[in-house]
């Protein structure tokens, strides 16, 4: 089954660059449009909610600050078949953004604290869009109401612990010896050397973003995603216009800001493309772990999260935003601004050079599948 999907997303992967570079070449404006939205929205809005997390993800493992806590959750995690160091993760994925929670795991498997198949069933949990990301482009975005961000990562973050729950059974199975002893290491060199591996994932995150934002205009102006709006908007009884949007965002979650402005009854459909992530995170991912994690699991949990988290927020919503649903009509939702992206733009020149004064852009010392790890262990 695995060489089945593997030869499925890399066959996914050549017709979308294939389809990519046609679309390029036919229409050079359009793509250089769609380039530049995928730019803006890295600048304004992937950068700034993922950066900090990309660098303490790596940091937090390395240096031992997560097996030393980890102990502290031995208790709650035995009950759950996780070691405390998992659970720890688990904690902090639902917070820290999409790639970070399976960044963690690889870097356990390399660590020797894991192996392939647990991690992979842990991503499937571990794998949060985070509340910065959650109020910068839904929250603010949409709704211009921070209820409406609060409800989006209940709802996210209720899902996974339920399907954690229910995995649970499974995961007591393969516990095994978890205890994990690291004398914590914290020094300016480790520091430097995650601030340039989350500065080239956050290369390669942003990369993804700019190519399935063009990939997105093609199937766009292919006719494709107007094909597939009308028979879900037929199926569904629902907008066309609205349908479509929700399939933009299913390609890649941070085009979720095309979708109707102040439409509370959404929030749902919403909350449930939040926790699903997108196609793009998928393949951010792939690239991310090397193979050492096989997606398949993950991405049928996440459809499994996807549609849990609807749900939750449905049942939730009435109670918890009643008064703004029923108001809706006469709220107008806060037209977002971005903020400057010259903060964005700073970070990504002090990364490079950061990159550079460490060793140049192709060091590739105690780095495995783009996360580097630190020999410092007790």
């Amino acid at each position: 089954m695995r060489e089945i999907w593997e030869k499925a997303i890399t066959a996914v992967k050549v017709t979308a660059a294939a389809a990519i570079a046609l679309y390029c070449a036919a229409a050079p404006e359009r793509a250089g449009a769609a380039a530049a939205s995928g730019i803006v929205r890295c600048i304004t809005v992937v950068i700034p909610s993922l950066y900090a997390m990309m660098i303490a993800a790596p940091f937090m493992i390395r240096s031992g600050i997560v097996g030393t806590l980890g102990r502290l959750l031995e208790l709650p995690a035995r009950l759950l078949g996780l070691s405390g160091s998992e659970l720890g993760i688990f904690l902090f994925s639902q917070i820290a953004g999409y790639p970070t929670g399976i960044r963690m795991l690889s870097a356990r498997i390399s660590h020797g604290s894991s192996d392939s198949r647990r991690a992979a069933l842990l991503s499937g949990v571990c794998f949060g869009a985070g509340p910065a990301f959650i109020s910068g482009c839904i929250a603010a975005q949409l709704y211009g109401s921070p209820d409406a961000g609060r409800l989006v990562l209940i709802s996210t973050i209720s899902a996974n612990a339920v399907l954690l729950m229910a995995m649970s059974f499974v995961l007591r199975r393969s516990r095994g010896n978890t205890t994990e002893k690291q004398r914590i290491v914290l020094t300016a060199e480790l520091l430097t050397e995650c601030v340039s591996d989350g500065g080239r994932a956050m290369a390669e995150i942003c990369f993804a973003v700019v190519g399935f934002a063009v990939f997105t205009a093609a199937l766009r102006d292919f006719g494709v995603i107007s094909l597939i709006a009308g028979i879900f908007s037929r199926l569904c009884g629902v907008d066309r216009s609205q349908t479509g949007a929700a399939i933009a965002a299913f390609i890649d979650i941070t085009a979720a800001a095309g979708l109707p402005r102040g439409e509370y009854l959404l929030l749902p459909v919403v909350s449930g493309l939040v926790s699903f992530g997108g196609i793009c995170v998928f393949f951010q991912l792939s690239t991310m772990t090397g193979g050492r994690i096989g997606l398949l699991p993950v991405f049928l949990m996440r459809l499994a999260a996807g549609v849990l988290s609807g749900v939750i927020c449905r049942l939730i919503m009435p109670p918890l935003m009643g008064e703004e649903i029923a108001a809706a009509a006469a709220i107008q939702s806060a037209v977002y601004r971005a903020q400057s992206p010259v903060p964005s733009v700073l970070l990504v020149i002090m990364t490079v050079i950061v990159i550079k004064n460490a060793g140049g852009i192709g060091r590739t010392s105690g780095r495995d599948n783009g996360v580097s790890y630190s020999s410092r262990r007790a």
